[in-house]
């Protein structure tokens, strides 16, 4: 049986689904800011299956639209892990995709059974057993390989989440408080002043709709430089070819204003950049608005 006819036959097995299973509920609990945050990357929220059919034992990964509350893909990947995940209708557990990599995020379904722990910190503590127990690590360059989020006791937590290789959708609190990252963002015009030396412009609107200067963006790590490299380097060196020449003077550099993505390090009192952006420029109040809210837990 090919998969295009295996897929069928599968989704007859899927239990049932409910939004409010794909998501945390915030559980009250007192000094949760000294405890650890987890940090979810940002990605499609997929559905990880270890199912049983006809004695053959699968791990497949479905796109959950949750618009139309149905499945609309499935790829099949090989993973070394004992059969007892695919008891009754299986171990679904969501995750988001990053590259080679599926962070776990929210178990749904263990060993055929509705999983009811509410709290992520209970979550991560059955992930990892069972990536220790129940799954055999695989070659990371043929292979998917599975994490659970990235956790820290770090108290400036955006500084952190823009430290990491990955882009990070949310930061988590052991109970379940979650704080959504897009909230300390704006899109704002960055120009290309030295990119050797990685001092970049921002650039806003004032009140008079004249485009000014506002300040420097923060590039302080490697990741944040390589970023802003890319976007305005025309011709772009990587690990690759940077050894077919050690001449950086014919890098040509975009002289326009881009449109970037920057989040807001209030321990800093800097914009950082993040991604390059096709939205609108969000105007000087928003940006104004997100530098003066209070950051006691987060600075």
């Amino acid at each position: 049986m090919n998969y295009s006819t295996l897929f069928p036959e599968l989704l007859k097995r899927l239990p049932p689904i409910n939004d409010k299973d794909m998501c945390y509920h915030y559980q009250k609990k007192n000094n949760d800011n000294k405890q650890f945050k987890l940090y979810i990357p940002s990605g499609r929220k997929s559905i990880l299956w270890f199912v049983n059919y006809n004695t053959n034992h699968y791990c497949v990964l479905l796109n959950y639209d949750q618009r139309t509350k149905s499945i609309d893909k499935c790829f099949f990947h090989y993973m070394a892990f004992k059969d007892e995940l695919t008891s009754g209708c299986g171990t679904l557990i969501t995750c988001i995709k990053v590259e080679r990599e599926i962070c776990l995020y929210k178990y749904l379904y263990y060993k055929g059974e509705r999983y009811t722990k509410p709290l992520i910190s209970q979550q991560c503590f059955d992930f990892k057993y069972m990536l220790e127990n129940y799954i055999s690590p695989l070659p990371k360059r043929d292979f998917v390989s599975l994490h659970v989020p990235y956790m820290s006791f770090q108290r400036n937590i955006l500084l952190e989440a823009t430290s990491l290789p990955y882009m990070i959708h949310s930061v988590i609190s052991v109970s379940n408080y979650q704080m959504n990252l897009h909230e300390y963002c704006a899109h704002i015009l960055v120009q290309a002043e030295d990119v050797k030396k990685g001092i970049y412009y921002l650039y806003v609107r004032n009140k008079q709709n004249d485009l000014v200067f506002y300040q420097s963006a923060l590039v302080n790590d490697m990741k944040t430089n390589h970023i802003c490299r890319k976007i305005f380097s025309k011709h772009f060196k990587t690990h690759i070819n940077i050894e077919h020449s050690d001449d950086e003077e014919d890098e040509v550099v975009n002289e326009k204003k881009i449109m970037l993505q920057c989040m807001y390090l209030p321990c800093k009192k800097k914009w950082k950049p993040l991604c390059r952006s096709t939205k609108m420029m969000d105007s000087l109040s928003k940006i104004k608005f997100i530098e003066n809210k209070k950051y006691d837990s987060i600075v």
